[in-house]
Order: structure tokens, then C-alpha cells, then sequence
């Protein structure tokens, strides 16, 4: 409860809203980043098959995962750091990426 309610008053944003956020960045790096298959990227960002994979993308960027794959050729520049264990994977972002995501995340959520 307390963690939603903070989501909520912070990101302006459910926490299920921030969890498929984070999915579909991860995706989105995934696709970019590597040759996986989409049921492969799927499974290994949270989604349960890959239909809400494509539903995340269309709802976002009104593109497939294929035709994003496709269209972009390179991974987002403005990851500063990555750290990858077999257990997580965290990314430290600048201040004004923070201020851009969560800008981004509120227009996503508007519309």
C-alpha cells in the first residue's frame, strides 16, 4: 500500500502503470541491444506472452517490436552506467534523463 501510494504521488502513476513502464524500457533496450526472439524478450521482461508485448509497443509507439528492431540501429545513448549481474541489472541515468523520463511517463499515461 505504502509503496503504490508513494508511485502514485511522485510518478503520478499506478504502480502497475510504473511495472509496465520499466517492462517495456527494458524491452526496448532488449530489442536493440541483442538477437533474442520477441517470446525470448518477452518472458525475460515480465510480460506474460507476446501479445501484451505488442500491446505495450502499439500503446507506446504505435509500432510493432519487429518494426522497432528494425527501424532502430542503435541502443539509447543516454544510459550513463549499467551494471549486470546474473541476478539484476540496474541503470543509473543524468538528472535531466530522470526529468525526461518522468515527463515522458506522464504524457504516456495521458494518453
Amino acid at each position: 500500500f505504502h509503496l503504490s501510494r508513494f508511485v502514485k504521488e511522485n510518478l503520478n502513476m499506478t504502480f502497475q502503470e510504473y511495472v509496465t513502464m520499466l517492462r517495456f524500457h527494458l524491452a526496448c533496450k532488449l530489442l536493440l541491444s541483442s538477437k533474442k526472439s520477441l517470446l525470448e524478450i518477452a518472458m525475460e521482461c515480465g510480460f506474460s506472452d507476446t501479445r501484451y508485448l505488442y500491446a505495450a509497443f502499439d500503446r507506446a509507439l504505435r509500432v510493432t517490436p519487429t518494426e522497432f528492431r528494425k527501424t532502430k540501429s542503435e541502443p539509447p545513448r543516454d544510459v550513463v552506467k549499467t551494471h549486470r549481474s546474473e541476478h539484476s541489472m540496474q541503470r543509473y541515468f543524468s538528472l535531466e534523463k530522470n526529468l525526461a523520463l518522468i515527463e515522458g511517463l506522464n504524457r504516456y499515461n495521458r494518453t
